[in-house]
């Protein structure tokens, strides 16, 4: 598999778990409501860096996608004169 497309869906993944991570903690942050505050802090520092590793890799992803899947349909795609001899 090229370095690209393992880059990419490495950056997928932790996009996706960041964010679930970010979701996670924005609502534990709404249900405790303040009750505890060193509860409440680390979600507060949990949310943040979530979501700044989402944003970073949401940008990557940006950069890095369309290249990947430019590149895997060079590969993919079959010449118009092969396609005619079968």
């Amino acid at each position: 598999m090229n370095k690209s497309v393992r880059l990419f869906w490495w950056l997928v993944l932790l996009f996706a778990a960041s964010f679930a991570v970010t979701v996670v903690s924005w609502l534990a942050t709404e249900l405790i409501g303040g009750s505890d505050r060193a509860l409440d802090s680390v979600l507060d520092n949990t949310l943040t860096a979530a979501l700044a590793v989402a944003v970073v890799s949401a940008l990557l992803l940006m950069f890095i996608g369309p290249g990947v899947f430019h590149n895997r349909f060079q590969q993919t795609r079959t010449p118009s004169g092969r396609a005619s001899e079968r």
